[in-house]
């Protein structure tokens, strides 16, 4: 018994058309979660399967492996910022050549928002509010919005 767990609630539960079994555990300790996925097709079921099986796996990866870094070219800005300020601080021509090569970093997180259809401005905006130690927060139309200053 202690390997297959135990559950505080079970019942029948009528979701759409279909009954279902659900299995409940009140206790804020569980390690076990239910996802039901439904779907007008087979093939969107399965679909939206994937999407969760394939997040489930990333937060697992991201929650065991410090080696992982944010994506979305979030890394790249905040390299262009130290690499920014290192320019700053250099003397004679040099300056130019590495604020240059910081500049040339923020094309990339540019170029991920042109491509997911996104406005580019947004990459000026998080670099703007990574320089002033601000929180970003994604909305649901893929705008920024600032959480807080850190």
């Amino acid at each position: 018994i202690d390997e297959i767990g135990k559950c505080d609630v079970v019942n029948v539960e009528e979701i759409g058309s279909t009954k279902c079994i659900i299995f409940k555990q009140e206790q804020e300790g569980s390690r076990v979660a239910t996802i039901v996925v439904r779907g007008s097709t087979t093939n969107v079921q399965e679909d939206v399967e994937r999407c969760v099986d394939d997040a489930v796996h990333n937060y697992r990866g991201m929650s065991r492996d410090p080696r992982f870094v944010a994506g979305a070219g979030a890394s790249e800005i905040e390299v262009a910022r130290f690499v920014d300020k290192m320019g700053e601080k250099a003397p004679g021509l040099d300056q130019y050549a590495i604020r240059k090569f910081a500049e040339a970093l923020q094309i990339i997180p540019r170029v991920l928002a042109q491509n997911s259809g996104q406005d580019p401005g947004v990459v000026r905006f998080a670099r703007g509010s990574f320089l002033y130690g601000e929180r970003l927060k994604t909305t649901p139309n893929g705008s920024c919005v600032v959480l807080s200053n850190t």
